[in-house]
């Protein structure tokens, strides 16, 4: 009789406090996830950035890229890592990843 009752009030018990307390822990794991997703691409870009490339006129910058996910992964980690602080500041992203390689001609 007791494991009945423990199984009809343990799921109303956690009804009654996982919504209050569900949807930051789902956005906190999702972002977690996030983080682990940018290492990977951080990681890729590196290996592209690596790579020879064709030495056209417009060269992708993948520094300015590396650049950008890291300030969006330390973003991430700074929130996940603060339990209650006042609201940083952001730094923009540049979102400029061409580089001409050819100086202007007179």
């Amino acid at each position: 009789m007791k494991r009945l009752t423990l199984h009809l009030i343990l799921p109303l018990a956690i009804g009654a406090v996982s919504p209050a307390m569900a949807e930051p822990m789902h956005q906190r794991t999702e972002l977690a996830e996030l983080v682990h997703e940018l290492d990977f691409l951080t990681h890729r870009v590196a290996q592209l950035a690596a790579e020879p490339s064709d030495t056209g006129r417009v060269r992708f910058r993948y520094g300015a890229l590396q650049a950008d996910l890291q300030r969006i992964r330390d973003g991430i980690n700074r929130y996940l890592a603060a339990a209650s602080r006042a609201p940083n500041r952001l730094q923009p992203i540049t979102g400029d990843y061409l580089e001409d390689t050819q100086e202007d001609a007179p």
